[in-house]
């Protein structure tokens, strides 16, 4: 996981906050994240947890600072279908993830289901080998 958080840091050098699940394999996952990121620490949000309301999840999102690099670990079913509502606002999940893969999404004005543009959508393997090509980072374990 750590080779791939490093591939992730060398994709998005700067995040602001990181949400997490409450549940505990989830909050770890947070935080070897947040390891990356000195000074970041991860928030639980309820809404994350298995089963949670995908439109608390987005009021979370759209509190957060205009600017703010965000990342959000969750579980899966619930994070792809949060990803695909989040791109189509559709019901229908179109996007999947297997453990430590990862995604970035962007808007372009505001933050609304259906508006997210995809930028990357990548495995756990291929943020692993981004992450071999990348110099240890500032904080985290060897």
């Amino acid at each position: 996981m750590e080779r791939g958080v490093r591939g992730i840091h060398l994709l998005v050098p700067e995040l602001h906050v990181i949400a997490s699940s409450p549940l505990t394999r989830a909050f770890q996952t947070a935080e070897t994240v947040a390891s990356a990121y000195p000074g970041v620490l991860p928030v639980k949000v309820d809404a994350l947890a298995p089963g949670g309301e995908r439109r608390s999840v987005l009021s979370w999102i759209q509190m957060q600072k205009d600017d703010a690099n965000v990342a959000i670990v969750g579980h899966e079913p619930d994070l792809a279908l949060l990803v695909s509502w989040l791109l189509s606002s559709g019901e229908k999940q179109f996007v999947g993830f297997k453990k430590g893969g990862a995604c970035l999404l962007t808007w372009p004005t505001h933050i609304t289901a259906g508006d997210a543009r995809l930028v990357w959508l990548m495995t756990a393997g291929q943020l692993r080998r981004i992450g071999k090509k990348s110099p240890k980072v500032k904080g985290m374990d060897p």
